[in-house]
């Protein structure tokens, strides 16, 4: 995924409940911003937050 989409992946891996499926399929999106990928990232966290019954401790 590194050598595909480069240092947004490192990104979008960072953040707290974003996987490398998650991160795969938000940088598969065209983001015509920055603002709408760091958008799709924050989404994704907040889902994560939300569903704690879902994964593991």
């Amino acid at each position: 995924m590194i050598l595909s989409y480069g240092k947004q992946v490192v990104r979008a891996l960072q953040v707290k409940g974003v996987g490398p499926e998650t991160a795969s399929r938000i940088l598969g999106k065209m983001h015509p911003d920055e603002d709408k990928f760091y958008m799709d990232l924050l989404k994704a966290k907040v889902r994560y937050l939300r569903t704690p019954e879902f994964w593991g401790k």
